[in-house]
């Protein structure tokens, strides 16, 4: 690349892009045109398009980990009363009843995804002793234990 395509696709990278602040942004444009060396541009180019990835992944890691998705029963009681519908299930064993619910009251309920996690496993197992799951044999010996 030439200096002036580096120094273009340098900006376009800085300006314009949320996941730079106004002064990055500011920054880089005078910072672009004061470096006159192909290779120093190359690397900052290269260093640049990481940073602008490593910071969306950052966003989509923080969006997904704060957004409450819907459907998705995290409070406590829309979690009690899928326990009680899974308890109800006539696929599990008294066995498998009692475990999931002595189970479920000893997690935290302030770490709702473990409860949910926990009736999400409560009905795999309903789903293959009904027999339309099977165990896919790459898990198998995780069944096995």
């Amino acid at each position: 690349m030439s200096l002036g395509e580096l120094r273009q696709a340098l900006l376009a990278v800085y300006l314009g892009n949320p996941r730079f602040t106004p002064e990055e942004q500011l920054q880089a444009n005078h910072q672009a045109h004061e470096y006159e060396s192909v290779p120093e541009l190359s690397r900052w180019l290269q260093a640049a398009r990481l940073l602008d990835a490593q910071r969306g992944h950052a966003a989509r890691q923080h969006a997904a980990d704060t957004l409450p998705q819907p459907g998705v029963c995290l409070d406590e009681a829309r979690q009690r009363a899928e326990l009680l519908r899974l308890l109800a299930c006539p696929a599990l064993g008294e066995g498998s009843r009692r475990a999931y619910a002595r189970v479920f009251f000893v997690l935290s309920p302030g770490h709702p995804r473990s409860r949910l996690a926990l009736l999400g496993d409560g009905y795999l197992e309903a789903l293959e002793n009904l027999g339309r799951l099977g165990r896919p044999v790459r898990f198998k010996a995780l069944y096995d234990n």
